[in-house]
């Protein structure tokens, strides 16, 4: 028996793997973009990250399932990369999310162009790094999608955490179980823990029909990460709301309003092993927060 985290729901609906994008010509970004103060509501920009170790049929079926979700207004820019490479890759800078279809059929996944050895590590925290100094598009407040296929090696990431808490960003990595190299996935999970992320170590068959619902449900009004073990009951930070609202987690319906909610976890594991749980609460609508949530560390 598992737990249940609070998070976003899953698509899982597959599609053909021909790219569904009904545009031809790319909407690129051309302006430079001077970093300033932003605040939760502030327009930002929706980063799409892929392996070059996956398979071009994945990254097809990925992007296809996202071309059909609604993807929020609170999105004016997009970018997207592939990482993973010998040779440091480029970002493209767009103002639609349909031209991230267009560059990844322009930036397949392709073996020759990878690292020939499982011993070598990702260069995703690299790939961070260089998207947070980037002056081409938003950076405060902005959302990082990555499917991750090979593991970092490195283990020091207090300066990318440092940094993306300074700049408000959030991120969603989907990492592989069956990985391609490297030996640290808990690098992934303890930035994302850090910086009111998500992370999910996946199936890539189930990484294949998963949805990050932040393109539509932007905003985050509740972040915590308890560490569990067993079996249990444990207490989390209050929840919060400016205004009621109606919706729904994982497909429960109900109803907040403006008052201070109590909250508790039940879970239940069938081993005593230790594991720090993310606990995400996100909201399609922009009038239930306006102020950066703290950090659980």
């Amino acid at each position: 028996m598992t737990s249940k985290k609070v998070s976003t729901t899953r698509e899982s609906q597959k599609t053909t793997r021909k790219l569904t994008t009904t545009t031809s010509k790319s909407s690129s970004v051309s302006t430079t973009v001077h970093p300033g103060p932003c605040t939760p509501l502030s327009s930002t920009t929706l980063l799409f990250a892929y392996s070059n170790d996956f398979d071009q049929s994945f990254v097809t079926d990925v992007i296809n399932n996202y071309l059909k979700n609604e993807i929020s207004p609170h999105y004016t820019t997009f970018a997207s990369i592939r990482f993973d490479t010998k040779a440091q890759g480029d970002f493209g800078y767009f103002t639609n999310f349909r031209d991230i279809a267009l560059y990844a059929q322009n930036h397949p996944p392709q073996p020759s162009l990878g690292f020939a050895s499982n011993n070598s590590g990702s260069d995703v925290l690299r790939m961070i790094d260089r998207f947070l100094d980037n002056t081409r598009v938003p950076v405060c407040g902005s959302r990082m999608i990555i499917y991750a296929k090979r593991y970092p090696n490195e283990t020091d990431y207090s300066q990318i955490v440092a940094k993306m808490r300074q700049h408000h960003v959030y991120l969603s990595i989907l990492a592989s179980t069956f990985p391609s190299g490297g030996y640290h996935p808990e690098t992934l999970y303890d930035i994302a823990s850090k910086t009111n992320g998500m992370c999910e170590l996946d199936s890539d068959v189930d990484m294949e029909k998963a949805v990050d619902q932040t393109v539509s449900n932007p905003y985050l009004v509740y972040a915590a990460n308890p560490i569990v073990s067993g079996s249990g009951r444990v207490s989390l930070p209050v929840l919060s709301v400016l205004q009621n609202q109606h919706g729904n987690i994982i497909s429960n319906e109900y109803t907040l309003n403006s008052i201070p909610y109590g909250m508790q976890l039940q879970y239940g594991y069938s081993d005593s092993k230790q594991r720090k749980l993310h606990i995400r609460i996100y909201m399609k609508q922009d009038n239930l927060i306006d102020y950066w949530l703290p950090y659980d560390n």
